[in-house]
Formats: C-alpha cells, structure tokens, sequence
C-alpha cells in the first residue's frame, strides 16, 4: 500500500498581510497537517498551524508588509509517521 504523501504546494490571494495556500495529496490518509511559517531573517516569531488531515487549503493572517517567509507542509499518516515536507519562500 502506497504511504500518503503530499503533492504540490499552491500560493493564491497574497496581500500585506495574509496569504491563502492549499496543497495537493497522493495516495492514503493524513491524521493531521503541520504548517510552518517563519520570515526568512528570523525577526519575527514563527507560526506554527495544525489543520485536519482532510485539509487542503489555509488562510494564514498576522504577516508583516513586504516580508519573505519560508513555509512548510508535512503531513503526519495515520500511523503516526512525519511525512517529507513540501517548502516555498512567498513575499507579502
């Protein structure tokens, strides 16, 4: 049986301060998604979101203007195992 794993990692909507962002999955169930964001300089304290395995999409607020940051998905299977994360760089 093929282990769950995530796909692609899609930015839409990017404004000062927010930016929505889905992902696509293959194969099998996730108990959970773990997203990360955090400003590439590290001058401002990283978000941490879980959403339900069934989740595909996010809206993250509380960004600063003009800021890049670094975002991970990884989802975590019903047995408990991390998956490989996706990651992108998206300016607001």
């Amino acid at each position: 049986e093929p282990k769950p794993q995530l796909g692609m990692l899609i930015f839409s909507n990017i404004t000062p301060k927010s930016f929505n962002m889905s992902w696509t999955t293959q194969a099998g169930l996730f108990a959970k998604i773990v997203i990360n964001v955090s400003d590439a300089h590290s001058l401002h304290e990283s978000q941490q979101f879980t959403v339900s395995g069934d989740a595909k999409q996010a809206h993250i607020t509380g960004l600063v203007e003009n800021t890049g940051y670094d975002v991970s998905v990884a989802g975590t299977t019903l047995a408990g195992d991390p998956t490989r994360p996706l990651t992108a760089f998206v300016i607001t």
